[in-house]
């Protein structure tokens, strides 16, 4: 399996002067005098430089990991023993569902609730959390 930053990688070795993202000057007012453009270049370097810092505060891999937008419950894909997971779907709406445990627990019944919240409502916004218990 491929990280996204792999994949990030491979892509900017390509088109490493092109755009990666535009911030419009509508979104920069009161932190910039106009639109903002970053290169895939300065994008890569600019994660280098954040994963740096997070490496000499003592964080990296098998830490903890944040997921948003995952269209999916892409953790079915890992294996469940020794992972606590946080999840919350329609998060500070009226109708916000929250399950939290350990993986292998409480993983199929985070699938049931979203595919019935997504039934319900027609539509779904969810993020979690996963971490390694730590013995």
């Amino acid at each position: 399996m491929t990280t996204v930053y792999q994949e990030f990688l491979k892509t900017e070795s390509k088109v490493s002067a092109q755009a990666f993202l535009h911030i419009p000057h509508q979104a920069t007012r009161g932190y910039q005098d106009g639109a903002v453009d970053y290169t895939y270049e300065q994008a890569l370097q600019a994660a280098d430089e954040l994963s740096e810092r997070y490496a000499a505060a003592g964080y990296g891999r098998g830490v903890r990991v944040a997921v948003m937008l995952d269209g999916q419950c892409s953790f079915e894909t890992l294996e469940p023993e020794g992972i606590s997971i946080w999840w919350g779907a329609y998060l500070g709406l009226p109708n916000e569902v929250l399950r939290q445990g350990l993986l292998a627990e409480v993983g199929p019944e985070i699938v049931a609730l979203r595919d019935a919240a997504r039934a319900e409502h027609g539509w779904i916004m969810d993020t979690y959390l996963l971490e390694r218990v730590r013995n």
